[in-house]
């Protein structure tokens, strides 16, 4: 005789008892990932340092299991009341980027590691940023996009984000002040908490291209802050240049949701026309030739000074100083042409970052590496702008994975400053 089908919550019962196995899977993982810290840690720090590492550590990936096990009812596919029967890939590779996140804490109590261990901090963000694009990816791919993983993948974001920025602040790497990038998600989340504790509305959130866009790059920068050869003073230019339109569309999505702003009224649009106008058509343009006049003076000092920076080169640990030396210059000046033109503005603006970087460590802080990563960093948030040859960039910058084909960059955008 068949067995009658079990009901929605008799499933759901058998899958929360699958999902608590995997919830101890991933307890167990993170402890594994504990201990190997630990002994790695521990052959350069006291006990009592790898251990003030480790508790830290603990309480913060604590927190991220936490937040999975509280959000079990929320694992099913909008618009069904059924639970998926596992977490799914893309579930998994968030919580390795919640690993890595609690891993990085540890850090926050201890000193800067010393030589090669002196990039863990830097390659556990990086894995966190990576898994960051990945996991959204591949939960759309396996068609496991849940609440769950929404409300789990934001929680890490907005832990990851006043980690790191506490931990490069804990090494001298950012001023104090930057504290304020890693508080403005939580600020955002306390103020809408305080007006639905007060009876207030909280209005939605319109669609935003560039606020994915702006949220990457500051993880990508955060990941660079972390680097031990990075130099403070361009990362506080860096910093600077991209914390501001970062801030400000926190501010943008606070007027928004309190209701001060309503952004589908005619004046806001008018407005948001003319400031996308200026800062993502006109603004541009000057900007691209600032970028390209920095990466041709940089270039000529490397060049004229050739035997000079081979040498500081070599004394700053590079191999084959002399190549490197020649590259540098056939990037600088390569990265000027094709700014200057418009020319996949946003790769060259990296690739001009990269070189600016290197070659302060090597030649010291000469004015044109700060224009250089100050431009560069401009048109990496904004885009080239008006007379660019070539903008095919902008549409893999402005591609959610896992969506199909990007869409055209915005020219100007919906919202310029979110």
């Amino acid at each position: 005789m068949l067995e009658p089908p079990l009901s929605t919550p008799d499933e759901n019962r058998i899958v929360l008892a699958r999902l608590q196995r995997e919830w101890l899977i991933a307890a167990e993982l993170y402890g594994v990932a504990l201990v190997l810290g630990f002994l790695l840690l521990r052959t350069q720090w006291a006990t009592a340092t790898v251990l003030r590492w480790g508790l830290l550590a603990l309480l913060v990936q604590a927190e991220v299991l936490r937040v999975l096990r509280r959000s079990f009812p929320l694992h099913h596919r909008h618009g069904d009341d059924r639970l998926l029967p596992s977490l799914g890939m893309g579930t998994a590779l968030t919580l390795v980027r919640g690993g890595a996140v609690g891993l990085l804490a540890g850090f926050l109590l201890t000193p800067w590691p010393a030589g090669l261990l002196a990039w863990l901090p830097a390659a556990l963000f990086t894995l966190a940023a990576i898994t960051d694009v990945l996991d959204g990816y591949v939960a759309r791919v396996t068609r496991y996009d849940t609440p769950l993983g929404e409300a789990l993948d934001m929680e890490i974001d907005g832990l990851g984000m006043l980690i790191v920025v506490g931990v490069a602040i804990h090494f001298g790497q950012l001023p104090i002040w930057f504290v304020i990038i890693g508080l403005a998600r939580y600020a955002f989340v306390l103020g809408i908490t305080a007006r639905q504790w007060l009876g207030k509305p909280v209005h939605d959130l319109t669609p935003s291209r560039t606020r994915r866009l702006l949220a990457s790059q500051v993880m990508a920068f955060m990941s660079v802050a972390l680097w031990p050869i990075a130099p403070r003073p361009l990362l506080v230019v860096a910093g600077v240049v991209l914390g501001i339109p970062f801030l400000a569309g926190f501010l943008r999505d606070w007027l928004v949701v309190s209701g001060a702003v309503d952004p589908r009224s005619p004046r806001y649009q008018a407005l948001l026309q003319r400031a996308g106008t200026l800062l993502m058509r006109q603004a541009p343009v000057a900007v691209r030739l600032v970028a390209a006049a920095s990466a041709w003076v940089l270039a000529g000092h490397l060049l004229f000074r050739f035997a000079d920076s081979a040498a500081a080169f070599a004394a700053a640990g590079f191999p084959l100083s002399a190549v490197v030396t020649a590259l540098f210059i056939a990037l600088s000046a390569g990265s000027g042409v094709a700014l200057a033109l418009g020319i996949a503005g946003r790769i060259f603006a990296v690739l001009l970052i990269a070189v600016a970087l290197f070659t302060f460590n090597a030649q010291g802080p000469w004015p044109e590496t700060a224009s250089a990563v100050a431009a560069s960093v401009y048109l990496l948030i904004f885009g080239t702008g008006s007379h660019s040859l070539w903008r095919l960039d902008d549409r893999v910058f402005y591609q959610r994975a896992g969506e199909g084909q990007p869409p055209a960059a915005p020219s100007p955008p919906d919202d310029p400053a979110a």
